[in-house]
């Protein structure tokens, strides 16, 4: 891994690296040199928590994205005090065969269908494997739609499907623990969410929330000035808020921001 950071390749899983489709996909997009600085930050962190986002927001070199991603996570943590857990649930599901082929479990599952970003079978298979490594040991989560493309896309910029796990188990944790919440886990919270989302863009971003309503109607032939999307048909087009994000933007616009 060593020899491919200074080659300036992104920091990349080995499964992903086998089975990617780089023609469609330029990888020297993320492979800006890391920030000194940033470096130095995240070892004082969470003291050091409004200057990493600063420095977050002009660039983060694709070499640091995995330590940033652990480290403001929580999962570097987790990693630590939970020990092998991950190797330990896989073990306990599927013995000596971890190899064998999977899918996404149904509460992670998103209402579109999962979405890989052109990971390979084999980084599909790593992605199922931390899902359903998550699955047993929350078995307390009954919907979590997010989780799944989240998961594919920390395989792009993780070395290794553990901190993944660890990454992701801490998320979880952290709603458990009271706000702020960043994966909801059941269907109630879900929808939640998506009714908070249009109420807040009806208050805080009026014009935007205009031009939906008013591109969302359904017009008459001919007409210029046609009726404007009620609320209750913003709020079902809000409801696919997560594939905004997660389905039509490109990977490289998710990956930084």
């Amino acid at each position: 891994m060593a020899d491919e950071q200074a080659t300036g390749t992104t920091v990349i899983s080995k499964w992903v690296k086998e089975d990617y489709e780089t023609s469609e996909l330029d990888l020297s997009q993320l492979s800006v040199e890391g920030s000194d600085a940033l470096a130095e930050e995240l070892r004082h962190w969470p003291a050091s928590r409004k200057r990493v986002k600063n420095i977050v927001r002009q660039s983060v070199g694709g070499s640091q994205r995995e330590q940033l991603w652990l480290t403001v996570t929580g999962g570097l943590q987790f990693g630590r005090s939970s020990g092998t857990l991950y190797s330990e649930t896989l073990q306990d599901l599927f013995g000596d065969n971890t190899r064998q082929d999977l899918s996404c479990p149904r509460p992670f599952l998103p209402p579109l269908g999962c979405q890989w970003w052109q990971l390979g079978a084999a980084g599909q298979a790593a992605g199922c494997r931390v899902l359903v490594a998550l699955e047993r040991t929350h078995p307390d989560i009954s919907h979590c739609p997010d989780l799944q493309p989240l998961t594919a896309i920390l395989l792009h910029v993780v070395d290794d499907e553990a901190r993944c796990f660890n990454i992701l188990s801490s998320l979880i944790q952290a709603g458990n623990d009271g706000p702020p919440v960043y994966l909801e886990q059941s269907q109630t919270a879900v929808a939640a969410s998506q009714r908070c989302l249009g109420q807040v863009a009806r208050k805080k971003v009026k014009s935007s929330y205009r031009w939906l309503q008013s591109g969302l109607a359904p017009r008459a032939e001919g007409s210029n000035a046609g009726p404007v999307a009620t609320d209750e048909e913003m709020l079902q087009a809000m409801s696919d808020w997560i594939n905004w994000i997660f389905r039509w933007l490109p990977l490289m616009t998710v990956i930084r921001v």
